[in-house]
């Protein structure tokens, strides 16, 4: 599951730009819990893509879109690989 959270100014900003995403996102009027999590995972710049193991949480890529595209390069898309 990928989850949405927006570091946008606004909501209208917020707004536009999530229109075009498939997945969920967490409300932009959440802005505690969106500091908490940045907080929590280290995010100091957008776009940023973390990985977490549905089951426990755990961080299993702090670089996802990097990994992500090495995935789609090596098709290798099993969850044992992560």
């Amino acid at each position: 599951m990928i989850v949405f959270i927006s570091s946008d100014r606004d909501e209208a900003s917020f707004k536009e730009y999530y229109k075009e995403m498939p997945w969920s996102a967490l409300k932009f009027e959440d802005r505690a819990n969106k500091e908490k999590l940045s907080g929590m995972f280290g995010v100091e710049g957008i776009p940023t893509f973390i990985v977490l193991d549905a089951k426990s949480g755990e961080v299993k890529a702090k670089d996802g879109r990097e990994v992500v595209m090495k995935k789609i390069d090596k098709k290798d898309f099993s969850a044992k690989s992560w």
